[in-house]
């Protein structure tokens, strides 16, 4: 954590989920290498390789083949650990924008009527022109029905589920991808 520590903490986390996956692919590559090197040796390419030195690199190239297959492992696990990471972020951006839009839709037509109600229309004008605004209970009137808009709306999302997190939803209300059962 020392050489990250002035780094912010999304980069650290970022960094720190990146190098295990960069030390993987290095372990990986590591027998590889060694492999083409041992492989002439243990095959006695060279003279100065006696026959029990060419058993023993045999046995190295073994060791470097089982090291190679795990490294292979580890890197499949690090990208699987990486992959539900970044599933994770992205189901708590999700439940992030879920909850703007839901606040969005719900003020979008309380602007749109308070808009409405303040273009000071001239009631002397002509009798279309909000009457309702010369009406001694008018103010109270358009804030009940902001007010039932709102409340309407959160009586519909909550009826469809959307107000519930998928933690706290019971399982009917879970959605699940069809192909994950």
């Amino acid at each position: 954590h020392g050489r990250h520590a002035a780094l912010p903490p999304r980069r650290t986390q970022w960094a720190a989920s990146i190098s295990p996956g960069t030390a993987s692919v290095l372990l990986a590559q590591a027998p590889v290498l060694l492999r083409a090197v041992v492989v002439r040796l243990a095959r006695r390419e060279f003279s100065q390789i006696s026959e029990g030195l060419s058993y023993r690199f045999r046995d190295v190239n073994d060791h470097l083949v089982r090291l190679s297959d795990e490294a292979v492992y580890f890197q499949d696990r690090i990208s699987s650990l990486l992959d539900a990471h970044l599933s994770n972020v992205s189901n708590q951006l999700n439940s992030v924008m879920k909850v703007l839009t839901i606040i969005s839709t719900i003020f979008i037509p309380l602007t749109f009527i308070a808009g409405v109600y303040g273009m000071n229309f001239n009631t002397l004008a002509s009798k279309w022109n909000m009457p309702e605004l010369d009406w001694p209970y008018g103010y109270v009137a358009c804030w009940a029905f902001m007010i039932a808009v709102a409340v309407s709306l959160l009586v519909y999302f909550g009826r469809r589920g959307w107000l519930r997190s998928a933690e706290r939803a019971p399982p009917d209300v879970r959605r699940r991808h069809p192909s994950r059962g």
